[in-house]
């Protein structure tokens, strides 16, 4: 992959230019989507790996604002953790 479209101020943006260089593959691996349920259901599969020691969660979310992050992460916490083995 090149790094030719790579805008690296964009980073963190869901509307980032960049976004389509990412295979669908890889974000499959990486990315925690669905209801809790199935995001439960793939948190606890993640923390079931052999010398994991830590899941770091970066929220994406539309627009800059910590109280959307805030609300994320709380609800994240409610519904999806609670649910982890």
């Amino acid at each position: 992959m090149s790094r030719v479209g790579l805008q690296f101020f964009e980073h963190a943006s869901a509307a980032a230019r960049h976004r389509t260089l990412v295979p669908e593959r890889l974000i499959d691996l990486f990315a925690l989507a669905g209801t809790a349920a199935e995001v439960a259901e793939r948190v606890g599969a993640i923390a079931g790996v052999p010398g994991l020691r830590r899941l770091v969660m970066v929220p994406q979310v539309p627009g800059q604002g910590f109280v959307e992050r805030e609300e994320l992460l709380r609800e994240f916490a409610d519904t999806v953790m609670g649910r982890v083995g």
